[in-house]
């Protein structure tokens, strides 16, 4: 229902997040020495927040990052809690599969509560029935 929902921005010209994108390309480095990394991006709309992502998302492509992106999408007053998390897991199912297997063993059920796909095969879930 939501993959044709454009994300990209209108503006191709990035202006006036020098800063905030160089906390964000300061943790990319640190992430790429094995330090894990975190951040959280908020603010009103029309701050520039999606336009300061897809500066950041098109640098750590350069420098060979996998990048997954979650959005949020409001729904009258209320908003879809985990959108942004399930839209990332499913960009990093398919960016790496085996590594997101490893990295979820054991937890597949739990994550199936944001990814249903991610849940574990035997576990009598209707994607195990054959035929």
């Amino acid at each position: 229902m939501l993959s044709p929902v454009e994300t990209r921005s209108v503006s191709p010209v990035f202006v006036g997040r020098v800063e905030e994108l160089e906390t964000l390309s300061d943790a990319l480095t640190r992430a790429a020495t094995g330090e894990p990394q975190a951040l959280l991006l908020g603010g009103e709309a029309g701050v520039g927040k999606t336009r300061l992502i897809e500066e950041f998302a098109t640098v750590a492509a350069r420098a060979g990052a996998v990048v997954a992106l979650g959005g949020c999408v409001e729904i009258g007053a209320d908003g879809l809690p985990f959108a942004p998390f399930s839209t990332a897991l499913r960009a990093l199912r398919r960016a790496l599969p085996e590594a997101l297997a490893a990295a979820a063993a054991g937890q597949e059920d739990e994550l199936a509560r944001l990814l249903p796909e991610l849940g574990e095969v035997g576990a009598g879930r209707p994607d195990d029935e054959e035929g």
